[in-house]
């Protein structure tokens, strides 16, 4: 098995954010072992690869912003993600948990029911059903519902330009918002990958983002709606 490494589409990506607008960041956590069949795996923990890649991807970040917020999901390898991003980064902010970004999370209502969903379907299949159905799935929200929780965790900072807040959460979570702001062109090829994302911020009237290389808009007014 390969070394995990950083997603080079970050990398490159970094440079495609404006330094001089409030940036934010929704991220998978780092490289975790594989989780347990029979159950939701929310304490299985970072390896120690993914830590250390959360560290050096932290180092990359601190080259080019301040910190704004760090938010992540209640699972311990989001939270152990964010940690060790701010000590590679050098940032002190004082990394706090939101509910929206998982365990249940904004497309999760009941962990139970959905859990199950997830077992039938697989994590491709759920995504794949999140954005071809407006009904939600057992123990879900629609997900209509879902990426506006999302994008109101994404937007609603204080940030000044120049600072970048960073939201650790679930793979899941990130291909069903970036399947809906890319619409007809997305295509789910490749679950994100560990510490891969989607940037956003404010571009005048519009929701700007980038994506696996790729840059992209919506209206602020659906944004926000």
């Amino acid at each position: 098995m390969s070394e995990p490494r950083i997603p080079e589409a970050m990398l490159r990506g970094l440079e495609l954010v404006p330094r001089d607008v409030p940036a934010a960041l929704l991220l998978r956590h780092s490289h975790r072992p594989d989780l347990p069949i029979d159950a939701p795996g929310d304490e299985v923990d970072l390896t120690p690869e993914g830590v250390r890649m959360a560290e050096e991807f932290g180092a990359a970040l601190s080259s080019r912003w301040r910190p704004g917020r760090l938010l992540s999901s209640p699972v311990l390898r989001c939270r152990n993600t964010v940690i060790a991003l701010a000590r590679g980064a050098g940032w002190s902010v004082p990394a706090l948990e939101d509910p929206r970004l998982g365990a249940p999370g904004a497309f999760v209502v009941d962990g139970d029911a959905a859990f199950q969903v997830f077992r039938e379907l697989g994590t491709r299949g759920v995504v794949i059903r999140q954005l071809s159905r407006p009904d939600p799935a057992r123990g879900m929200r629609s997900t209509a519902e879902g990426v506006r929780l999302l994008v109101e965790a994404l937007t609603e900072s204080a940030a000044s330009p120049g600072d970048l807040d960073v939201l650790v959460t679930h793979d899941a979570l990130i291909a069903v918002l970036v399947g809906t702001l890319l619409g007809s062109t997305f295509e789910y090829e490749e679950r994100p990958a560990y510490l891969e994302g989607v940037f956003t911020w404010r571009e005048g009237d519009r929701l700007a983002f980038v994506w696996r290389g790729r840059r992209g808009a919506m209206p602020w007014s659906w944004a926000s709606r």
